[in-house]
């Protein structure tokens, strides 16, 4: 909920997921800073003009430092089809107690209708969904929650050894304090939900469910991909369509917000030349809508 600089002790910064959602403009972003560290300009190309005003806000390097949103030059964003010969890439916290690879998974071989429902046809990625519902925002303290899917068969250790490939496992391996899974911890927060999570910086991790006990939602925060944070490499994004569960942001500040996401998650799309999503594609071709 909260956070404290060493710097200024006493004086706390709110996570805004945390506010209630009110039917009143009760908060202004009014810039984005260490954007550099993103390498790709991160969620920062979905928060360009977040407020009511419409006003494009700045990115800064750091605290300082502008950076035009112009950057980074198109040619080094990976898009849809490039830059896909990674083979894995590190999911790890702040802390390094989680410190796993996720591999691409075997589906170059498999026919379009034998694919699990999170993995895009055209280039075998794994789905980037935008969630804001209610349980993510508050498990997470923020606004806009992204998650990719993977098969956890397709998650190792970082020095390649096994990790849990069921829900029953995870838990278990977590219940025991097994090496395998390093500092994670869960909350159960419904009767058929388990949220993974590091017990020593906090880190939002991973989702589970009973009704698809060998896949797992996680956060792409996580994922340290050397083509930036949004790990286009690796992650087939949905900028511009629907937000998943955006019918609990009705009725307040965040209602707005929300369209504002996408909006410019569709501007950013657009200008840069990217298709839409598959699924956007079908579900238009399924309702005859351009």
């Amino acid at each position: 909920m909260f956070w404290e600089s060493v710097k200024y002790p006493g004086k706390l910064g709110v996570f805004t997921g945390t506010l209630k959602n009110t039917d009143v403009d009760l908060i202004k972003i009014t810039e984005h800073i260490y954007v550099e560290d993103t390498v790709d300009g991160g969620a920062s190309v979905f928060l360009r003009k977040p407020n009511v005003d419409g006003e494009e806000i700045p990115r800064y390097r750091e605290r300082s430092g502008e950076i035009a949103w112009n950057w980074p030059e198109p040619s080094s964003l990976t898009g849809l089809e490039g830059k896909q010969e990674q083979v894995s890439i590190p999911i790890w916290c702040h802390c390094k107690g989680i410190k796993l690879f996720l591999h691409r998974g075997h589906y170059a071989s498999k026919e379009r209708g034998e694919l699990p429902w999170f993995i895009d046809p055209r280039t075998n990625k794994l789905l980037a969904s935008f969630d804001v519902c209610d349980s993510c925002r508050l498990q997470f303290g923020v606004d806009v929650v992204i998650w990719t899917f993977i098969e956890l068969a397709n998650i190792s250790q970082a020095d390649g050894s096994a990790f849990p490939n069921s829900m029953a496992k995870l838990k278990a391996a977590v219940d025991a304090g097994d090496s395998a899974v390093g500092t994670l911890a869960y909350h159960q927060s419904s009767p058929d939900v388990h949220r993974y999570f590091c017990k020593v910086c906090s880190a939002s991790a991973f989702f589970v469910r009973n009704d698809r006990p060998n896949i797992a939602d996680v956060a792409i925060g996580l994922l340290d991909a050397p083509d930036g944070a949004r790990a286009e490499g690796f992650l087939s994004w949905t900028f511009g369509d629907s937000l998943q569960w955006v019918n609990d942001t009705k009725g307040g500040w965040r209602e707005g917000l929300m369209k504002r996401v996408q909006a410019d998650a569709e501007e950013f799309r657009i200008a840069k030349g990217y298709p839409k999503s598959w699924r956007r594609l079908e579900e238009e071709a399924q309702s005859g809508s351009p």
